[in-house]
């Protein structure tokens, strides 16, 4: 539950909250496969999003690109240009089915995901952004403040990044930053007996499209689960 919440912090510091949107005029009323399903996804990004979201027309390319050995579970790969829509779902009765689907431009990085319902009803889940190392590391910077252990008694100002590491993922980034505390421990030490001594301490945090997936503190402490590492 710390790893959601943390989590979904620091993206919301940047982004608009999670939206949902009704089908309208461009998107049919059921949605049966996951070629609607990416056109109701499309359709979605157009109406809010405008200019900057594929065109709802064109001739999109479809294949299924499932991994072998997958069970239950369909995934199928629509492309137009630059513009690549990922649709998964699992494989049960049409009325059960919630489409997840992702929208990218490869050479751009913008990125965007959501849930497609039966219905047509459509569930923001990452906001229609631009993915960059700069609004990454905007992210893991928030995210580093709004921890309980720098909300307890980091010194803001001793709050410095070390190091840029590139990891093998798309849209991914390592961010190595330095602080101190107050005082030893990590966490809320609320009510706790403390030593008053100046605590440098050293932080790692990979942020993939747009969301903070990892985060260690000195090795030893675990932001996400708030919870010393095994």
């Amino acid at each position: 539950m710390n790893k959601l919440i943390l989590a979904c912090l620091a993206l919301c510091l940047l982004f608009p909250v999670v939206s949902c949107s009704g089908p309208d005029s461009n998107v049919p009323s059921e949605v049966n496969s996951e070629e609607e399903a990416r056109g109701a996804a499309i359709s979605y990004l157009q109406d809010n999003y405008g200019e900057r979201a594929p065109s709802t027309g064109g001739d999109w390319q479809g294949k299924d690109i499932t991994p072998e050995g997958l069970l239950g579970r369909r995934v199928i790969e629509f492309t137009l240009g630059d513009w690549r829509a990922v649709v998964s779902c699992p494989v049960v009765a049409p009325e059960n089915i919630q489409y997840e689907v992702i929208v990218e431009n490869v050479e751009t990085g913008w990125y965007w995901r959501g849930i497609v319902e039966p219905n047509g009803y459509v569930a923001e889940l990452v906001p229609f952004q631009e993915i960059t190392q700069d609004k990454s590391l905007q992210i893991a910077e928030e995210f580093v403040k709004n921890s309980p252990t720098f909300q307890f008694d980091g010194m803001e100002d001793s709050l410095v990044l070390v190091e840029t590491l590139y990891p093998d993922i798309e849209y991914a980034w390592q961010f190595i930053f330095a602080f101190d505390s107050r005082h030893s421990g990590y966490g809320d030490r609320s009510g706790e007996n403390l030593l008053q001594v100046i605590t440098p301490h050293e932080v790692s945090v990979v942020v993939e499209k747009g969301v903070v997936i990892s985060a260690r503190m000195d090795d030893q402490w675990d932001m996400l689960e708030q919870e010393l590492i095994q």
